[in-house]
């Protein structure tokens, strides 16, 4: 047992040198679920987390598998800087992985320049193990937002200013938390869970599938758009492959006719998984303006 426990550790530590040695190290990691995960769980022996190798020719990307312990990476804002707001970020990766520094961390640290407090999730993954592989990170994140708000002060953070980003799959995930905030995935279990669920923003980059599989010209049924969404604010690229741009106007217009605030931005070119890194295309470096100007016209 002790030699298993020593091996869980090394691995643990392994994976957060891995994390933070492409970006800045977390002030603080929080477990989701102290009490017990909710929700879907694989069957049988869950293997270890693991950082993958690198994809052949492919942009370096660390990238994270396995995870079946959700954790809250929690990057504060500089004092000086500090507005109050925070944000928890949804890196993408397809439900099978995690790009923990493309669409995590480093977003991370870019809200920090902006005074805003970050916790990246790593939310679960093991989709081949999962019914709907969206359920599980959905619950996480719903989760999350609870646990931060409902320990806003110790984060110098604002209960009334947390909001939400999610990148690609975990874009997916957020956008179904958002909408379902006023029935909870999962049934309460902590004073946590007693705190609202519902961010005070939404933020979705390039957000991947949320049409529905049969029918292209509506959105997933989890989803449900309603006049009790937050703000929302979208950034895509109309030449993606694989996260379909028209998924997002349909999200938008179902968002104006509900009379939610919402803005968005598409781009001619950018295609997948840019995340904050420059490019030849201009997404990466105006996305960011463009959210940053938004959060402060909404006193964010």
């Amino acid at each position: 047992m002790k030699t298993l426990i020593h091996k869980a550790a090394f691995v643990v530590a392994i994976l957060m040198a891995a994390i933070t040695a492409l970006a800045g190290e977390p002030a603080k990691v929080l477990k989701v679920w102290p009490d017990g995960i909710a929700g879907p769980k694989p069957e049988g022996t869950v293997p270890a987390e693991e950082v993958l190798p690198p994809v052949p020719k492919g942009k370096p990307v660390l990238r994270l598998a396995n995870v079946s312990s959700p954790e809250l990476l929690v990057f504060p804002a500089p004092k000086d800087k500090a507005t109050g707001t925070a944000v928890v970020i949804l890196p993408g990766g397809g439900f099978a992985k995690l790009a923990m520094d493309l669409e995590g961390t480093e977003v991370a640290e870019h809200f920090n320049t902006l005074g805003v407090t970050a916790f990246v999730l790593k939310y679960r993954t093991l989709p081949e193990k999962q019914e709907n592989p969206a359920l599980g990170p959905a619950m996480d994140a719903q989760r999350s937002v609870s646990l931060v708000r409902s320990r806003a002060a110790e984060f110098g953070v604002r209960p009334d200013r947390i909001g939400m980003l999610g990148i690609s799959a975990g874009g997916q995930s957020a956008l179904i938390a958002t909408s379902n905030h006023g029935r909870r995935l999962y049934e309460p279990k902590a004073d946590a869970d007693k705190t609202s669920c519902r961010p005070d923003f939404l933020a979705l980059v390039y957000p991947w599938k949320i049409q529905d599989a049969k029918d292209a010209t509506k959105l997933r049924d989890d989803i449900r758009v309603d006049a009790t969404m937050p703000p929302v604010f979208i950034g895509h690229a109309a030449d993606d492959p694989g996260a379909k741009v028209e998924g997002s106007v349909i999200l938008f217009s179902q968002l104006k006719a509900a009379k939610v605030p919402c803005e968005m931005h598409i781009y001619q070119k950018g295609g997948h998984g840019f995340g904050l890194r420059p490019a030849d295309a201009p997404c990466p470096t105006d996305w960011p303006k463009r959210f940053a100007e938004w959060l402060k016209v909404n006193g964010w």
